[in-house]
This record gives structure tokens, sequence and C-alpha cells, in this order.
């Protein structure tokens, strides 16, 4: 439990500083441009980056670092550049499918937008989204590179990408804003860049993983690869389904109503993204490291479940007695004015429970992925759809 405690809290550290400047960039956001169209669009377009993505991840993280595991190094080489390649080709066919779609695909997942604002609105609209399509394959690069390096038990990578992208935007937003969302995307696009390039000279400098041009798709590996990670892209994409059809929803409501829910779900996923997050990744790679070995597995999963639950359930009270002065302190600003603030507050509310779960779903999830249990997952988050459907 030290050892734990020591990765842990060096880990909590850079995030919690990560998470600080994304609550100082959300709350420039709120303070410069309020809860309106602007506000609306910048969230679409972090949303849909991150849904998209978010597919792609959970099948990286959740397939390579057990498979890695055993390898000796130089097939670990081959079978990294490799995995690569390929995930890279799908991820370019798939920015170029959202560039030549994307009135159709934001007519889905916007409905109201089209109601609502003029043609010209829409237009630029869809220009952005297609200029935001080159943050997808930058995000996917950042990330496996991340995952690489949480295989070597490198874990802080993750945190240090969210401080150089909050960063540069509150950046822009302090001294460029009159760009307004095209600017802003354009900042995130160019962080992005710096992270892939710093990621890319640490893991140079450390000799961990040399690439080859490898294009192999029959390869045994990659097969095996692939069989387990059906099962985990068809939860990650029932879970963006989920996106899809809150937002699809939500814009059917008052211009500004999506960044009201945006905001508020910022602060209820400080317990998820910091906490239950950090200790999912941290234990995926110290549990994985047992494999074959029962015991041991359980051992080490009740460690990180009771580390779990020790630090988010008290949280948990805290945000919920406290929801009114959280939201007022960090978005009680500039256009965001106090019928606002009581909506944040109720909304928060709504969210502290999902956010409680996640963390701890995710965690027994990696101990089923362990394991090669992964048909329960699929079918929880097929469920959990319909549910949100029919809700």
């Amino acid at each position: 439990m030290r050892n734990i405690l020591k990765i842990f809290s060096g880990v909590i550290i850079l995030v919690l500083v990560s998470k600080c400047l994304g609550f100082v960039r959300e709350s420039f956001v709120a303070t410069i441009y309020g809860a309106g169209y602007i506000s609306d669009v910048y969230v679409i377009e972090d949303g849909l980056i991150n849904a998209i993505y978010t597919v792609c991840a959970g099948v990286i993280s959740t397939t390579y670092i057990p498979k890695i595991l055993e390898l000796n190094k130089k097939k670990k080489d081959a079978f990294t550049s490799n995995y690569f390649n390929i995930l890279l080709s799908i991820m370019i066919l798939v920015s170029i499918f959202m560039i030549i779609f994307s009135p159709i695909i934001l007519k889905i997942l916007v409905p109201g937008f089209y109601s609502m604002y003029s043609t010209d609105v829409i237009h630029s609209l869809i220009i952005i989204t297609r200029i935001n399509m080159v943050s997808l394959i930058l995000v996917f690069i950042e990330n496996y590179l991340i995952v690489i390096l949480q295989a070597n038990n490198y874990f802080i990578f993750s945190s240090l990408q969210g401080i150089v992208l909050n960063f540069s935007v509150i950046i822009y937003l302090a001294f460029f804003n009159q760009y307004e969302i095209t600017g802003i995307i354009i900042t995130k696009i160019i962080a992005h860049l710096l992270n892939a390039i710093m990621l890319i000279v640490f893991i140079n400098y450390k000799k961990i993983f040399k690439y080859h041009f490898i294009y192999n798709i029959k390869d045994n590996n990659i097969a095996e690869v692939f069989r387990n990670a059906t099962p985990v892209l068809v939860v990650n994409i029932v879970s963006q389904l989920n996106y899809i059809v809150d937002r699809s929803m939500a814009s059917g409501l008052d211009s500004g109503s999506m960044a009201l829910l945006s905001y508020a779900n910022t602060i209820a996923s400080l317990l998820y993204s910091v906490v239950g997050t950090s200790i999912c990744n941290i234990a995926y790679t110290k549990i994985s490291e047992k494999q074959g070995d029962k015991i041991k597995i359980g051992k080490s999963f009740n460690e990180y479940l009771d580390l779990l639950l020790c630090i988010v359930l008290p949280c948990c009270v805290v945000m919920c007695v406290d929801s009114d002065i959280l939201c007022g302190i960090i978005y009680g600003r500039g256009k965001i004015n106090s019928d606002n603030i009581n909506v944040l507050s109720r909304i928060l509310w709504l969210y502290i429970p999902s956010n409680f779960a996640m963390c701890v779903r995710d965690l027994y999830n990696r101990l089923l992925y362990i394991n090669k249990n992964t048909k329960i997952p699929s079918l929880i988050n097929m469920i959990g759809l319909i549910l949100n459907i029919i809700f």
C-alpha cells in the first residue's frame, strides 16, 4: 500500500495542477463568452474530438498493456510500431470521413442548432469542425505514446498533457480571445503538437521504444489484440452514443444550455478524472504485471478499491453539501449570472453520483479486462444506453 500511495501521490499532484488549470480555462470561457452560441460550439467541438477518440483510446489502453507485458524487447518494438501504424491509418480515414460528412454529422449531433441559428452560423460551424479534425490525429498520437509510457511505469505524462493544453488555451483566452472559437481550435492544435513532440523526445531519450515502419494486419499478436478489442470497442461506441443522445437533446434547449451542462459536469468529473482515472491507470498496469496469479490479482485489486473509496466518498459528500458555493467560486463572474449559478448547482447534484459510480465501474472493468472478460462491460453499457434513450 505504501508503494501505491507513493506513485499515486506523485500523479495526483500533477493531475490537480492540470485540473486547476482546466477550471481556470472553463472559467475564462464562461466569463468571456457567457452561456451562449460560442460557449455551446466550444462544448461541441471539445466533446466531438473526445467522443471520437475515446472509442479508440479504450481499445488501446485495455489491449496494449496486457499484451506488451507478455513480449520480449525486440517483439515489443515490432508490435508497438505495427499497432501504431494500423491504428493511425484508421484514425486518418475517420478524420477524412468526418471532414466530408461533417454537415450530416452535425445535423445528427446538434439538430436544434439548425432551427436556432442562421445558415451563415451553421456554415462557420461546419468549417470549424473540419479544422478540428487535425486535432483528432494529434490526440491519437499523444495518447498512444502515453499508453506506451504507462506500460513502462511512467504515469505522469497524461497529467502533463492536460497542463500544456489548458495553459495554452488560457494564454489565448487572456490575450487573443477576439478570434473566438476558431482561435481556440487552432490553439488546441498547436498544444497537441507540442505535447506529441515532448513525448517523442522523452521516449527517445529513455530508449523506451524504437519505431519501425511495419504494417502487417495479419500478425498473430495484432489478430489476438483485435479479437480482445472487439467487445471493448462495442462498450466505447455505446458510451459515445450516450454522448450523442445527450447532446442531441440538449441542442434543442435554450441557447447556452449545453454550456451550463458542460460547466456542471466539469466540476463533478473532478472526482472521476483526478482520482478515478489516476487510480485506474496505475492499477491496470500494476495488476496486469500479476497476470496468471489470481490471489495476487485479488489482493492488489482490493488495495486499489479501498484507496478509491476512501478518497472519493468523502469528496462526494463535501461537493453535494457545498455545491452552490463551489459553482459560485469557479464560475460566478463575468457573463454568468446568479440564475446560471442556481442551475449549475442543481445539475451538479445530479452529476456527482454518476461520477462516483464511473470511478468504481472503471476499476472493475479493468479487472475484467485483465481476466479477458469483456462481455459483462459490453452488456452493462448496452443496458445503460437503452435506459438513457428511454429516460
